[in-house]
């Protein structure tokens, strides 16, 4: 062990020899070689802790570098996610900080404001909208960061030609302390629910007008028969030139306009029950046409009619009524002063389009009735439909309110489609679209009275009813057995009809 070390010892001269730590001609005793030896370890022993150390340091910094990295990764791509889902919406999305100015706006927000993205960033509102819009906007933002609660509210802007409703939705944006530090804005345009919303209360209330009116229709027209019949029967038997035959005109008069009403009542009860024929929609406009009494000159009527127009599936009574009530409804608005239009056409439709209703794609026949006359003021156009609405008043002859909701409910059981555009001061125009019929248009029948000698069985349980057709078909010499009901009907003659007559 001794020589061992001894010749470690002298190993360890020479290296110092060799360094340059002593002299070549030095010898060092062999206790100097042991202390040089210690503090050569010692000094050993120091730089690797301090290599140690640094490695470690190292090692440290490798390690939050990766992290940083990793940070930076996931940022980005929490980023991309974000703009992709921003950006995939519909909806108009911006974030603006606490003095209002835009930091993020969505494809949606940009084609809103019609600016360049990088115009719209760090701008406010005010520089964007103006004074009114935005101060608006900045009082709505002000009132998110001050309370710190989500803002709801629907508004209507105008755009183009056309006005958009939007719901806006402001929610506050927050730091990880909880304070609030900007506003979020995602507006969406609800337009188009806002107008199926608005046509469902529209059919939902003409259905339960239609069912109060089918009821009371029914009734009152089984009184109402008796008033239009005994005044004509009360003229055949009266003298020519007598005055009570004046005074039955004008009971006559009185109750057709009864009728009139309870027909329209009865429209909007009898939904969809209508047996629809090929007819020739040109032909209707012309005998309604004809039809229009004590036209004045200073209303002009413009026939505009396709001579290609194709059938369309009807019910030509109940059509009839629609381009009566529509002519009856412009001469209204004119006062029967200026122009009244009635074009058809023939067209297809390839997308859903109209201006008050969506007309689905399809073939039709469309029926245009304008007018030159006041307009429809906004803020009533979607009650024009409801039945009973009237705009007429005591200084003209007061309307039903009736008329369009019939128009509309007729319309409708045929399948079709109403639109409207009107425009205050410059006139009105609605357009019933109906489906086209592939089989030709048949011709319309008169209505000729005819007597005879033959029996006929008359089953009501009305006895007004009873007594009044046995009244008329006895008038024109047909023999006449009445029935209060079916099981009455089989063990005829019930009765003579002559004591339920009043008069006779």
């Amino acid at each position: 062990m001794v020589v061992v070390v001894g010749r470690i010892l002298k190993a360890l001269s020479c290296c110092l020899v060799y360094r340059g730590v002593v002299p070549r001609s030095q010898e060092l005793p062999y206790e100097e070689l042991l202390r040089l030896n210690e503090q050569l370890e010692q000094r050993v022993v120091e730089q690797t802790a301090q290599l140690e150390e640094a490695n470690r340091g190292l090692l440290e910094q490798i390690h939050q570098r990766e992290l940083v990295k990793e940070q930076k990764e996931a940022l980005r791509k929490s980023e991309t996610l974000c703009r992709t889902l921003v950006e995939a919406v519909d909806d108009a999305i911006n974030v603006k900080d606490a003095e209002g100015r835009y930091l993020l706006v969505n494809s949606e927000a940009v084609r809103r404001v019609g600016l360049p993205k990088e115009e719209i960033l760090g701008k406010t509102a005010l520089d964007l909208y103006g004074l009114e819009r935005g101060l608006e906007i900045m009082g709505e933002d002000a009132q998110v960061l001050s309370s710190g609660r989500v803002l709801d509210v629907e508004k209507e802007l105008s755009e183009g030609d056309h006005t958009r409703i939007d719901h806006v939705r402001k929610v506050p944006l927050r730091e990880e302390s909880g304070e609030v530090m900007g506003v979020v804005t995602v507006s969406r345009d609800i337009t188009e629910r806002k107008q199926m919303d608005e046509r469902l209360l529209r059919t939902q209330r003409l259905e339960a007008a239609g069912r109060i009116a089918g009821q009371v229709a029914h009734d009152f027209n089984n009184l109402l028969s008796p008033l239009l019949a005994y005044p004509e029967l009360i003229k055949m038997e009266l003298p020519v030139g007598h005055r009570a035959s004046r005074d039955c005109d004008v009971m006559i008069e009185a109750a057709q306009r009864m009728a009139d009403i309870n027909r329209d009542l009865l429209a909007l009860g009898r939904r969809g029950n209508i047996d629809l024929q090929p007819t020739d929609l040109n032909r209707l406009v012309q005998q309604a046409i004809g039809h229009i009494e004590d036209r004045p000159h200073t209303l002009v009527v413009e026939l505009d009619l396709d001579p290609c127009l194709l059938p369309v599936a009807s019910a030509p009574a109940q059509l009839m009524r629609v381009i009566s009530n529509l002519v009856s409804n412009a001469r209204d608005a004119m006062q029967d002063v200026g122009t009244l239009t009635i074009k058809t056409d023939s067209l297809y439709l390839f997308q859903p389009t109209g201006m008050y209703n969506s007309i689905e794609p399809g073939e039709y026949a469309s029926l245009t009735v304008a007018d030159t006359g006041c307009g429809i003021p906004p803020e009533i156009r979607n009650r024009i439909f409801d039945a009973f609405f009237t705009t007429k008043r005591t200084d003209r002859r007061r309307g039903s309110g009736l008329g369009l909701s019939v128009v509309q409910a007729i319309v409708e059981d045929h399948r079709g489609y109403l639109d409207l555009e009107s425009e205050v001061g410059r006139g009105t125009s609605f357009t019933i679209f109906l489906p086209v019929s592939r089989e030709p248009a048949g011709e319309a029948g008169g209505d000729t009275m005819k007597g005879g000698t033959e029996t006929i069985l008359v089953v009501d349980g009305d006895p007004l009813q009873r007594a009044l057709m046995s009244r008329m078909l006895g008038t024109l010499g047909y023999r006449v057995e009445l029935a209060a009901s079916g099981e009455g009907a089989g063990s005829r003659p019930v009765d003579t009809g002559h004591d339920d007559a009043p008069g006779d």
